[in-house]
């Protein structure tokens, strides 16, 4: 059903990452037109699974639990990925 669920309360989440300009994947899924920073409106409320990737950098992951009608931050440190010989 992608996204967006049928019923129940929803919650934004504000995703950023330093640097910027990496994918949002949710749920295994990469957020259509979507690189950090990003605002995604009326999530339902659950809990997701939240992966931030770019090239060159290892990939962030996290389980968040989007909050009814409040605005859920991240912001996501990403670090330089080592290079293998």
């Amino acid at each position: 059903m992608g996204f967006l669920s049928a019923g129940g309360p929803k919650g934004d989440l504000y995703i950023d990452s330093t640097p910027s300009g990496a994918d949002v994947y949710i749920d295994e899924k990469k957020y259509p037109q979507s690189r950090t920073p990003a605002t995604i409106p009326s999530v339902f409320v659950r809990n997701i699974r939240l992966k931030i990737m770019k090239d060159g950098y290892e990939p962030y992951e996290s389980i968040l639990v989007v909050q009814a009608y409040n605005v859920t931050r991240v912001n996501a440190p990403l670090k330089k990925a080592t290079p293998t010989p």
